[in-house]
């Protein structure tokens, strides 16, 4: 997965970089893997997309409602997405 970069003409709220570290990474691709091997090509493809586009909501604005500061895990003011079921 690379790493996501906002759409042209959606500005990047504060100036904020986005980075996916090495360990997030390997997540994410374990996490395809489990959904293909489980539940197929098809929904593999949609919950990347899925990830991807919660990635791409992060970087355009961070404090976006539905995140939360994880200060353990990121760096300068990081946040993480909670989804609800």
């Amino acid at each position: 997965m690379t790493e996501p970069s906002p759409e042209p003409g959606r500005p990047k709220k504060n100036g904020i970089r986005f980075h996916v570290a090495g360990p997030a990474r390997r997540d994410i691709a374990a996490i395809l893997k489990r959904s293909l091997r489980e539940f197929g090509m098809e929904a593999s493809l949609r919950y990347r997309a899925l990830i991807r586009q919660a990635l791409l909501d992060i970087e355009a604005d961070h404090e976006r409602p539905g995140s939360i500061a994880r200060p353990e895990l990121m760096v300068e003011k990081g946040r993480g997405l909670t989804t609800s079921r």
